[in-house]
């Protein structure tokens, strides 16, 4: 059972749109191919556990936090025996081990990722028994790409390969759920520590007028389009969508972009490049968000 689905990280998402109405160059490219990478794995590795966990209950991409640490985890699976976290690696290229370190060919050292899966575990453990359950846990790295190798690894059974995971599933599941109950209420209560506002702090330092304004085409991305009285469409893919959704999902990356700044009218107007009127855009905005008054000015939430 899959309490939480799977989602793009925030970061993921932001660099989504930054893609479109920036310029990513550098570490920012670097860093968005990780994103689109890392989510590639995560779901691949949905598709290999899929089958496995139906009488257990599965939380995918927790943003979590206990006292001043702040961790995420990529897939935390509730058991009737244990809590499972899995980080889940898309490396691909051969590498070799050495003294606790991952290295690439080229010399590049890389951080072991036992240790970010043993600390989520660590504050996971933690942060339930600060409410009172006192978890069995366990803690996995799943290499998920077929054409990642490493020379010289240790055995170790917290790391997993793709070849290893279906025994490794069927070793880890729940065959009957007995302790469903149990199990969901134990889910839930993880799932209430979630912080679906968390933004790490390593973002791109973006400004609003360094974007490109427009409403772009969620498929190509191109501005290009004609409308009728209520459609708009692309001119260069042919993706139709309602003139009011358009202006909404502007609306919406603006709000991912910039969560901090109050929406109204007049901002929305002059992100889509004036596209549409003033009036339309509130049309759009109302009907998806409660507007406020503040003095003479109406903003939306």
């Amino acid at each position: 059972m899959i309490l939480k689905p799977r989602d793009k990280s925030i970061t993921h998402q932001i660099y989504d749109v930054l893609n479109y109405r920036w310029t990513l160059t550098g570490q920012h490219r670097r860093d968005y191919l990780n994103q689109i990478s890392g989510h590639k794995g995560e779901s691949v590795f949905d598709e290999y556990m899929a089958p496995y966990f139906k009488h257990d209950v599965v939380l995918n991409g927790l943003n979590l936090k206990n006292g001043n640490a702040e961790f995420q985890t990529d897939t935390v699976v509730v058991t009737a025996k244990r809590v499972l976290l899995y980080e889940v690696k898309n490396y691909s290229g051969a590498y070799h081990y050495r003294d606790g370190s991952f290295y690439s060919e080229s010399g590049y050292r890389m951080r072991n990722p036992l240790g970010q899966a043993d600390r989520a575990d660590s504050l996971l453990y933690n942060l339930m028994l600060n409410r009172g359950y006192q978890l069995t846990t366990a803690f996995y790295v799943v290499f998920i790409n077929p054409n990642f190798s490493i020379e010289k690894l240790p055995p170790n059974p917290a790391l997993l390969f793709p070849n290893q995971l279906h025994s490794h599933f069927r070793s880890v599941a729940t065959p009957h759920n007995d302790q469903k109950h149990q199990q969901l209420h134990l889910a839930q209560e993880i799932l209430k520590l979630h912080n679906d506002d968390y933004r790490p702090h390593n973002l791109p330092d973006y400004r609003f007028d360094e974007l490109k304004k427009g409403i772009f085409c969620p498929k190509c991305f191109s501005t290009r389009h004609t409308d009728t009285r209520k459609m708009r469409t692309c001119l260069k893919c042919g993706h139709i969508e309602t003139i009011t959704h358009s202006i909404q999902r502007s609306s919406k990356e603006f709000s991912l972009l910039f969560p901090d700044v109050p929406l109204t009218t007049n901002l929305i107007y002059e992100w889509i490049a004036h596209m549409y009127s003033k009036r339309r855009v509130r049309y759009a905005l109302k009907a998806i968000y409660q507007s406020c008054l503040t003095g003479p000015r109406t903003y939306y939430i």
